[in-house]
This record gives C-alpha cells, sequence and structure tokens, in this order.
C-alpha cells in the first residue's frame, strides 16, 4: 500500500501516516531531538505487518537545519502531538502513543491529558549527564560557556534519518522545563506503560527508567534493560529485539506478557 502523507516531503516537512487494514487501533509515534519521523521506520514496518495505523509528525525546528531549533519551546512540540493524537482518536478511536527520548516526555504529556491506551518509553531522559552536578547549575554553566552542543547521533545512522549533529544550548532550557513537568505528571498516568532503557545511556541515566517504574500512576508497567551505551536504540545494535519487544507490547500480543514474565518487572528484562 502507498505511503500517505500529511503534506508534501519538503525541506521544511515530513509529517508520515502508513494505513493498514487495522486490528490493534492506531499508533501515534513522537521522535526525539534532533532527529525525525523517519527513526521509527523500523517499528512502523512491524506495526504495518500487525494492521495498525501509526503516525509520526515533523516536531518544530526538525528536519531542516539545526539553527532552526532556537526559539523553539516543549508547548510547541506537544501543540503538534497533541494534534496529531486528536486526528487518530477521531479516526480511529483506541490510540497508543511510542516516544523515544524527548518524545516520551511529550508521550506523558499526552497520557495526563487525553486518554492514551498504551505507551511505551524509550530511552526517557529524566535524568542525564552528571548526577553529581544540579541540573539549573549545569545549565546556567553551559549557557556562559557555549552556544551549540554536540548531539548523541548515531556515528552509524540510518541514511534515511536526518539527524543534527549540533543544537542550540537554548534549547537545553525548554528540555529543563519538559522534565520537571514530567516528574509532576508521571502519577496521573494510568495506561499501561513499557520502558526500555539503556543501562549505561550518559543523555539519559539508567535512574530515569527507575524514577519512571516508581512514579508511574500505572498498575501495569515493565522496564527491558539494554546492556548497552546506546541512546539511539532503535538504531542501534539492538534495534531488532527492540522494535520487535515495542511492537508485541503495543499490539498486546502474548508474546509480549511471555517475555516480560520471565523476570520481575522490578528488575526488568535485560538484553
Amino acid at each position: 500500500m502507498a505511503e500517505q502523507r500529511d503534506v508534501p516531503r519538503t525541506e521544511n516537512s515530513d509529517s508520515r501516516q502508513r494505513a493498514a487494514d487495522a486490528r490493534g487501533g492506531a499508533c501515534l509515534l513522537l521522535h526525539g531531538i534532533a532527529a525525525e519521523p523517519r527513526q521509527f521506520d523500523g517499528l512502523t514496518e512491524n506495526l504495518d505487518r500487525c494492521g495498525i495505523k501509526w503516525r509520526a509528525p515533523l516536531l518544530p525546528g526538525h528536519g531542516t537545519r539545526y539553527e532552526d531549533l532556537r526559539g523553539i519551546t516543549w508547548e510547541d512540540w506537544y501543540e503538534t502531538a497533541e494534534k496529531a493524537f486528536d486526528e487518530l482518536r477521531g479516526e480511529h478511536g483506541r490510540v497508543s502513543v511510542a516516544g523515544f527520548s524527548i518524545g516520551s516526555l511529550l508521550g506523558i504529556e499526552l497520557a495526563r491529558r487525553r486518554d492514551v491506551s498504551r505507551m511505551a518509553l524509550l530511552n526517557a531522559p529524566l535524568f542525564s549527564f552528571y548526577p553529581f552536578l544540579p541540573q539549573r547549575l549545569f545549565l546556567k554553566v553551559l549557557n556562559l560557556l557555549a552556544r551549540e552542543i554536540r548531539t548523541f547521533a548515531p556515528p552509524c545512522s540510518n541514511g534515511n534519518v536526518r539527524t543534527y549533529r549540533r543544537m542550540p544550548v537554548s534549547i537545553l532550557n525548554t528540555m529543563a522545563e519538559l522534565v520537571e513537568r514530567t516528574k509532576a505528571n508521571l502519577p496521573h498516568v494510568k495506561c499501561p506503560c513499557f520502558i526500555v532503557h539503556s543501562v549505561f545511556d550518559l543523555a539519559s541515566r539508567a535512574r530515569s527508567a527507575r524514577y519512571m517504574l516508581k512514579h508511574l500512576g500505572s498498575s501495569e508497567k515493565c522496564i527491558l534493560w539494554l546492556r548497552s551505551r546506546e541512546h539511539s536504540i532503535l538504531e542501534g545494535n539492538a534495534r531488532h529485539r527492540v522494535i520487535a519487544a515495542v511492537r508485541c507490547f503495543l499490539a498486546d500480543e502474548h508474546e509480549f506478557y511471555e517475555m516480560t514474565r520471565r523476570r520481575s518487572p522490578k528488575q526488568g528484562d535485560n538484553l
């Protein structure tokens, strides 16, 4: 079936939707900072086979050049995500969310305001970089020393994914605001949640996953631990296993429950 797009792909826009004969509702896919929707390509192929419709909107400031992130706020990203969610809900009823990195935090904001069916949270960055340095102090010093920083783009990323190699330091300020909102929102999230996290990820410390497991209001939640340093796990060495697990969770397949039953949810499931 031919790919359907909300708008034509140009240097300034990329919002894609795949339609298949649905059995499992629809899914909203929210990409990470400095990336774009195509980082979900491996997952969307699996969702197609499960009959799950999906939409992956391009978040403001992305898909062009990294300078376009200047002046963008988390509210701009959320507005785009909420609009796409409401459209999917109107068309298909039940809608799940899968977010990578900052996209996970936007998903949690959505789950507080909307009726999200299920949610997959991939390397959500509630705690980043240096655990011994308070975030406010770190950002204050960084804003004084630099205007740009390197991103955690994978060195061998998918050639189809346009990933910024740099981003403005100023964008970290609005990301920090979103992180604090997310921590406050966690108890209000009641939908089933599947956390996937790299144990040694510097951009999103393992503490982030443990914090979410403890504070999410959902009665159904578990962690899949990846023994890896990779932040971009949808493009990394474990991508096939990550994609398969997320697909099973979103499709509510028996295989997922068999997998997560092997270990206690508090310990997670290690790769």
